[in-house]
């Protein structure tokens, strides 16, 4: 048993670099092209996470790569693409969000922090405050500020209804014990931005379903139930129903803190909705 559980890992590490070295070329080659185009961008989630919170990258599975520009440069950024051959996708549930291919693989583009409206941080906000690196990629590149970073790893399983992929799950247990997190930063940041009810829910999934004692203490931290009971009744119904996509996203997104704020994220819900529908009803029309 022991050997075919060696085996298998060794053969997911195999395949993990691969996919970590196709990631090395493709960021390569996407932010080589935005810098070209002065155009800003941060690279977040697993081409980070892999190199920040692991020994060894290879632990850490890949399947994209995940790159955040300023809303102001999102029609810049898809003429680029398609300027540069790459396939591109915006009938997506989200607005100011594309999905790319390059070289066959997969880029996601996306311009907010979290679904449209929930956060109230700006990708131009996390861009002031990011870190400029170039390894292990070779081209410049800006990383979130790491309170930043959790942020929005915070924000992804919140929007995933507390069901993420078990290494987006694994990345949130481990940037908590990253040597330069600090608990205090981080809620200072999801106040900024609207959302420490948010925080709080995630926060108690990790404390309470997997028994992380650094979640526990955020989840104290901020205090002994969701800020909002408004949040919370919402995303507990979502929850009772299963999470089905549209529900889910809705909820999500009218999570802000404020009331002005969950309407904004009403707003742009709807607003994505009828877009998508717009563009799909656009294209079987040329279709036929």
């Amino acid at each position: 048993m022991n050997e075919t559980r060696a085996r298998l890992a060794s053969r997911d590490a195999r395949a993990n670099w691969i996919r970590h070295a196709s990631a090395i070329r493709l960021v390569r080659e996407v932010f080589s092209a935005l810098g070209a185009e002065a155009i800003p961008a941060l690279l977040v989630k697993g081409a980070v996470t892999a190199h920040l919170l692991y020994e060894d990258a290879a632990e850490r599975s890949i399947s994209d790569i995940d790159v955040r520009i300023r809303r102001k440069d999102f029609r810049r950024a898809m003429r680029l693409a398609r300027a540069r051959g790459w396939q591109t996708t915006t009938t997506v549930p989200a607005l100011w969000e594309a999905m790319l291919t390059v070289e066959g693989c997969n880029v996601d583009l996306e311009c907010t922090v979290g679904p449209p409206g929930l956060c109230a941080l700006t990708i131009e906000d996390l861009l002031n405050a990011g870190e400029t690196h170039t390894d292990p990629f070779g081209v410049l590149h800006r990383r979130p500020e790491i309170h930043d970073h959790a942020l929005i790893l915070v924000l992804n399983a919140f929007k995933d209804g507390l069901r993420p992929m078990p290494w987006a799950r694994e990345d949130l247990v481990r940037i908590v014990r990253h040597q330069r997190f600090e608990t205090r930063r981080l809620i200072a940041r999801a106040r900024r931005g609207g959302v420490v009810s948010a925080l709080w829910i995630v926060a108690n999934w990790l404390a309470e379903d997997h028994a992380v004692p650094e979640w526990e203490a955020i989840r104290e931290t901020i205090g002994p139930s969701v800020p909002s009971k408004r949040v919370r009744t919402v995303y507990r119904e979502a929850q009772k129903l299963g999470w089905p996509s549209k529900i889910g996203l809705l909820a999500s997104a009218c999570s802000n803190d404020t009331l002005r704020g969950a309407l904004s994220g009403f707003g742009l819900t709807a607003a994505a909705v009828i877009r998508r529908r717009t563009l799909l009803a656009m294209s079987r029309k040329h279709a036929q």
